[in-house]
């Protein structure tokens, strides 16, 4: 299956996402990521999507 390619719609890191008979792979750039995400607590910027609900921009309240 080709990789798929999310971008974050808070501070624009692309992660690409891949799955083969093994599982799912995870490509992001670390150092990237460190510099762009207010939420770098979180260890993970796959996480970080998932905690702010998806790749939809964020609702303002």
């Amino acid at each position: 299956m080709p990789a798929r390619t999310i971008t974050c719609p808070d501070c624009g890191l692309v992660l690409r996402v891949s799955r083969n008979d093994t599982g799912s792979t995870l490509l992001y750039d670390a150092g990237d990521w460190q510099r762009r995400c207010k939420r770098i607590d979180l260890d993970n910027p796959a996480w970080c999507l998932i905690r702010r609900d998806g790749t939809h921009p964020k609702k303002e309240k």
